[in-house]
């Protein structure tokens, strides 16, 4: 009987590696999405701004490989999205993928596959996660921008990544120009 062996990738990068320098075409090959849920959701309102605000944006991401038989990946992105006097938005999705093929996958190529596919597959349940939430509670919808892959920096803390607001750093709210 083979033995499962399952290793925890967290994304930061220990060696300064950005995860677009790896090749991950193999896993790309290989990979299937089967599932992706919501497996944390937050909200606050401290305060209804005035104005749109000042939102920063992170983003963290784990991933969970099995090299054992049914060779899955699963992969946990947090986006946190934040305005200390105003608001703050959080939500954790969880996909799960089956990886077909032979080939050993190294822990760099599973960090990577988390980083830029995992990310870029939740992305678009993250904007309608913020636009209906903020909806929800009586503000402007604020619009994510679409994903534009670009240089993951890392966090100080080990185990996750930390990114930018691929779409230039601001989220936007739909306003009429007069």
């Amino acid at each position: 009987m083979a033995k499962k062996r399952k290793t925890k990738i967290g994304s930061g990068a220990t060696k300064n590696t950005v995860a677009s320098h790896i090749d991950i075409t193999s896993i790309l090959e290989n990979a299937q999405l089967v599932a992706l849920r919501l497996r944390h959701g937050q909200c606050t309102l401290i305060a209804t701004p005035e104005s749109p605000p000042e939102l920063q944006q992170t983003i963290a991401v784990q991933a969970e490989y099995d090299q054992g038989k049914a060779r899955t990946a699963t992969v946990q992105a947090t986006f946190t999205l934040r305005d200390e006097k105003h608001l703050h938005i959080e939500a954790a999705f969880e996909l799960l993928y089956e990886i077909g093929g032979q080939e050993k996958i190294a822990l760099e190529q599973m960090r990577a596959f988390g980083q830029i596919v995992g990310v870029n597959n939740a992305w678009p349940y993250w904007r309608e996660f913020v636009q209906s939430t903020t909806t929800r509670m009586g503000l402007p919808p604020l619009t994510m921008p679409l994903m534009r892959l670009g240089a993951i920096k890392p966090k100080s803390q080990p185990g996750t990544q930390k990114k930018k607001s691929p779409g230039g750093g601001r989220a936007t709210t739909k306003k009429k120009q007069k």
